[in-house]
């Protein structure tokens, strides 16, 4: 029923204890219920009611936390920034300060992935992104939204396309750049430890 409490209480893989994530807007998301399907709420306590778009008390923000590698599934490399500038491609495995990332919240459910100090840029559709020094641009502004496969897809800000690896090639220095969602291998990544 709408309204009712949530408990916490030791894991025992009940059905009652699961729940789905899914995107709503601006890098925001909502957690649902598996056997009511209702919305977790924090107006009032916590509890579990029918979702109302806008709504503050029932959006979150999930952020990742720590030193992480950003891996396309197709190749399981991840994104790293080139050996001899600032280009962004795949490379290699995880576990590389160039393969290292850090995410900082930035407005709503956007972030700048941040590197040794420089933000994940991008430039026009189809151009290859770069590492550039922070600022407050929208160009270096990223949400990622959660795929049902349980993959991410890397957003940008203002243009709404998503990273993708050029041409879905697997070898390394394959450049990464910004393309319209195609659903593909190519645009989904995981997030692994750094």
């Amino acid at each position: 029923a709408d309204g009712a409490a949530i408990e916490l209480g030791a894991w025992t893989h009940a059905n009652n204890q699961q729940w789905k994530i899914s995107n709503t807007e601006k890098g925001w998301s909502r957690i649902d219920a598996r056997v009511s399907g209702r919305a977790l709420a924090t107006c009032d306590g916590l509890k579990q009611v029918t979702f109302k778009a806008g709504t503050a008390c029932q959006q979150f923000r999930l952020q990742p936390l720590g030193a992480l590698a950003i891996a396309n599934v197709n190749s399981g490399k991840p994104l790293a920034k080139a050996p001899n500038d600032d280009t962004i491609v795949q490379l290699g495995k995880a576990g590389t300060p160039a393969a290292t990332w850090q995410w900082e919240h930035q407005a709503d459910g956007y972030y700048h992935v941040v590197q040794d100090g420089g933000c994940l840029t991008r430039a026009a559709s189809s151009a290859g992104l770069t590492r550039q020094t922070c600022g407050s641009d929208a160009t270096q502004l990223w949400r990622f939204d959660m795929l049902n496969d349980g993959t991410i897809r890397l957003v940008a800000s203002d243009t709404g396309k998503v990273i993708d690896i050029a041409n879905c090639l697997s070898a390394n220095g394959t450049r990464a750049q910004q393309w319209i969602w195609l659903n593909n291998f190519c645009q989904k990544f995981r997030l692994l430890p750094g």
